[in-house]
């Protein structure tokens, strides 16, 4: 949900209201219309991504993953 500010930017709103303190959370604020909109449909995108974990997988299927290091020792790989 986008609303115009008094300022004249325009902010997105979940549209769901929070069932304890009634108001929706403000997902960001925008100079245009344009951009808001914009992100909006970046964050119905990233909603409707299907994780890995939901994805159907053939049981033994062998699964190989890197974890990026914060420090500068290294990435570290793993298998599963």
């Amino acid at each position: 949900m986008i609303r115009r500010l008094k300022s004249g930017k325009y902010r997105l709103y979940v549209r769901k209201k929070d069932p304890k303190t009634g108001k929706r959370r403000n997902l960001g604020t925008f100079d245009s219309r344009e951009a808001a909109e914009k992100h909006e449909r970046a964050v119905q995108f990233f909603k409707k991504k299907q994780s890995p974990a939901r994805l159907a997988v053939d049981p033994g299927t062998e699964f190989h993953f890197t974890l990026l290091p914060v420090s500068d020792k290294g990435a570290i790989s793993y298998r599963w």
